[in-house]
């Protein structure tokens, strides 16, 4: 594939690889950094610090998404790259809450705010790149190699993860992982400046004002569907990682075992990621993006019904995280490609930036937050269910209601001319 012989893939991997680290680290550094008070509220904390990568993501979507349109696609693909190693390897080297007290969450919380800056002009740009480059009707089966290398990062990070907590290794071995990622994202800062270079729409170029202003008069509908729709693309996911550690904890998980969950995650992830993109340019998007919604709105309680009970196994584990992959993954392995096609080329990088940014800070990277609070309030992991089933049944709602498509519709009738 073309993202794989021009180093856009193993960037990818590395991008991802920085930023989730912290995620699936989260629970299990809480008493790290975190000052040690009950249970809940450190919980809390730590998942707060979390979702702090993805409220700054939308910020870094307008700074590179305009950059991008106005300059061309390749520059804030290389700054990006670059510059999320920096605050990964703060956090390898940040001493621990007893070490320098207040002074260590603050800065890991900086720390994390911008990881999520630099990933915010990052993802978007490679999906506008690939829509861009790649032939229409291999648009699906490239967007979800794309996301399934940025998966293969997130296994990096779990198996790291695996052998950091190992009992045989020193209390300090968690750092090793992100002192790497940090160094690693230089690296890949040459293979991206490899690329092939796309300029921006100088026909139709606009100031960064300009393009705001016609994104948020001129394709409203489009932004405000795309930021359900985003948001609902990594839900699953961070439901069935990040928070689920903290399930796995209570149900006498060991550490080890909960990330080895962690990376059968990963690997469902990936795996129907490339399945539902190859299936999206045969079937074609519209339905894929009806039946993702669907199948997450009908196979989420029980999922999370798995889960319930003072006596849960481990193959009810991997069932969890197969339902919620395998369903989940339907919309992720196609949604990107089809959110492109909604805005022109003058200023498609910011506006699928903006909007996707938006939709997974403020509906995904709070996430495991949410479900917290809703566990702790009604007592049940049933009623995390009910927030994944309310985004999906409206997005769909929102996507038949703007964009009604004929079932028999694939990913070429979806492209706008530029």
């Amino acid at each position: 594939m073309k993202l794989i012989r021009n180093g856009l893939a193993f960037g990818h991997i590395i991008e991802c690889f920085d930023n989730t680290l912290y995620g699936f680290f989260s629970v299990l550094l809480a008493p790290v950094f975190f000052p040690t008070t009950d249970p809940f509220t450190q919980t809390l904390s730590t998942f707060g610090a979390f979702a702090a990568g993805y409220i700054t993501k939308p910020l870094g979507a307008i700074v590179f998404g305009l950059l991008g349109d106005s300059t061309n696609r390749n520059l804030p693909l290389v700054l990006s790259i670059g510059l999320v190693g920096v605050p990964t390897l703060i956090i390898g080297l940040l001493p621990s809450y007893q070490d320098v007290g207040i002074l260590a969450p603050i800065v890991l919380i900086l720390c994390r705010m911008f990881q999520g800056f630099f990933f915010g002009g990052e993802f978007a740009g490679v999906n506008v790149y690939i829509y861009e480059t790649i032939p229409e009707k291999e648009l699906g089966i490239n967007t979800g190699a794309l996301i399934a290398s940025g998966v293969l990062g997130a296994i990096m990070a779990t198996l790291a993860g695996m052998v950091a907590f190992h009992q045989i290794f020193p209390e300090w071995s968690w750092r090793v992982p992100f002192i790497l990622g940090g160094f690693l994202a230089l690296f890949a800062v040459k293979l991206r400046q490899k690329l092939e270079l796309i300029p921006s729409d100088t026909k139709n170029q606009t100031t960064y004002m300009q393009s705001v202003r016609i994104l948020l008069t001129t394709y409203k509908k489009e932004m405000f569907f795309c930021f359900f729709f985003a948001g609902l693309t990594t839900i699953p996911l961070n439901l069935s990682t990040v928070y689920v550690n903290k399930i796995y904890g209570d149900l006498g998980f060991s550490a080890s075992t909960s990330m080895a969950l962690n990376a059968l995650t990963m690997v469902f992830n990936a795996f129907f990621l490339v399945l539902f993109g190859y299936l999206a340019d045969r079937v074609g998007f519209n339905k894929m993006i009806t039946r993702g919604c669907i199948a997450n709105v009908v196979f989420a309680i029980p999922s999370f019904w798995l889960l319930t009970g003072s006596s849960v196994g481990i193959e009810s584990a991997v069932l969890f995280v197969f339902l919620m992959m395998a369903n989940g993954t339907m919309i992720n392995g196609c949604a990107f490609p089809y959110m492109a096609s909604l805005f022109p080329k003058s200023c498609r990088y910011s506006g699928l930036a903006i909007s996707y940014t938006f939709g997974i800070a403020l509906l995904s990277g709070t996430a495991p937050l949410i479900a917290t609070i809703l566990n702790h309030t009604f007592g049940t992991e049933i009623a995390v269910a009910g927030y994944l089933m309310f985004i999906s049944g409206f997005s769909l709602f929102l996507y038949k209601t703007f964009f009604p498509q004929k079932p028999a519709d694939t990913a070429v009738s979806y492209k706008k001319a530029a």
